[in-house]
């Protein structure tokens, strides 16, 4: 993807860029040495899943606010070469037990918020997609899947140190998104054999619907591809919008799903977008069965919000809606991760 192709709200800043770049030069020895000294994370980590658009980012920012994870903050994120050290930076600024007489003059830390703007969150501890730190150790290349030669290539011992460094710094299990990794789901759960993969689901017209809007804000072409792109995104660039963000919806869930059949069922917590906004106390209930079946123990009192408001409703114009339910009867994966059912019965939801 081209920089300058971006809408100018989503370019990123270079001087920002050529900051982080030196920054994360110089910790780089000193996250690898921790790395080194724990070899593997003792707790199990906390493996989001979906499709980009699905509720991804609402899930992480409810794991982060519970307070039971250690999660890639945009604070963290910008020490990605050793998020350990972003870790312990983050409680120098904003845990009150090691704070000296307001030296920093910080004031209270920030609560993680609910709003984000295509993935995009706003605030110091809000989490982060932290794409830079997974690209470090896959050699993904501009389509799904690692292939077999990315598989050759990755740094399993590199990954697993520096979320065991990462994990002892903040002393509780680990909670990322991994949806880059998508079409190597086995490769992830042989590498974190405790792992648990909460994967989350929306309506595939919805989720397709807002692929195809997330491409007009970003780009302000809906033309141009936003976010993974699958094996088959060189066959799907000869067909309309509607069809290619259906195609990378059917993609992406197929691979999810073919991956995540072959764990142990245990692993797994499965979510349904509108589901998990309406009763997220069932889902943080799912999740602590899971992670107890990982040996892993969390208050099982659910404290955090009642509910979300889902934004399942049709926002492009009627043709548009009709070709993405068409697409979905046309193309051999209609049926993965639900039923598109017809535009008349959406329009009262």
């Amino acid at each position: 993807m081209k920089e300058d192709a971006r809408d100018e709200a989503f370019r990123r800043n270079p001087a920002l860029e050529g900051l982080l770049a030196s920054l994360n030069a110089a910790i780089a020895p000193g996250g690898d040495a921790l790395a080194a000294e724990r070899g593997a994370p003792s707790r199990p980590v906390v493996l989001v899943v979906g499709c980009p658009r699905s509720g991804t980012t609402l899930l992480m920012q409810w794991l982060a606010a519970s307070g039971a994870f250690g999660y890639p903050s945009n604070l963290v994120s910008r020490f990605w070469r050793a998020p350990a050290v972003g870790a312990m930076v983050e409680r120098l600024l904003f845990d009150p037990a090691v704070q000296f007489r307001d030296e920093l003059g910080l004031g209270a830390a920030p609560a993680v918020g609910f709003d984000s703007d295509l993935g995009k969150t706003t605030g110091a501890r809000s989490p982060n997609e932290f794409w830079y730190f997974w690209r470090r150790f896959f050699p993904l290349g501009e389509a799904g899947g690692l292939g077999e030669a990315g598989r050759a290539g990755v740094d399993g011992p590199g990954f697993l140190g520096q979320l065991a460094a990462w994990e002892a710094a903040v002393g509780r299990p680990l909670a990322l998104k991994a949806i880059l990794l998508a079409w190597d789901l086995p490769l992830l759960a042989a590498l974190l054999p405790r792992a648990v993969f909460v994967d989350i689901r929306r309506d595939p017209f919805f989720n397709a619907q807002a692929l195809l809007l997330a491409r007009r804000r970003f780009f302000g072409d809906a033309g141009r591809w936003y976010s993974v792109k699958p094996p088959e995104a060189a066959a799907l660039a000869a067909l309309s919008p509607p069809e290619q963000v259906v195609g990378q919806v059917g993609s992406v869930r197929r691979a999810i799903e073919g991956g995540l059949a072959s764990l142990d069922p245990r692993r797994v917590v499965r979510l349904r977008y509108e589901r998990f906004c309406g009763d997220p106390a069932e889902a943080w209930a799912d999740l602590a069965r899971a992670l107890g079946a990982a040996g892993e123990e969390i208050d099982p009192a659910y404290r955090g919000p009642a509910g979300f408001e889902a934004s399942d409703t049709v926002r492009v114009a009627p043709e548009e809606a009709e070709a993405i339910a068409a697409a979905w009867e046309a193309f051999p994966f209609a049926g993965i991760g639900g039923d598109p059912a017809s535009i008349a019965g959406r329009g009262d939801r």
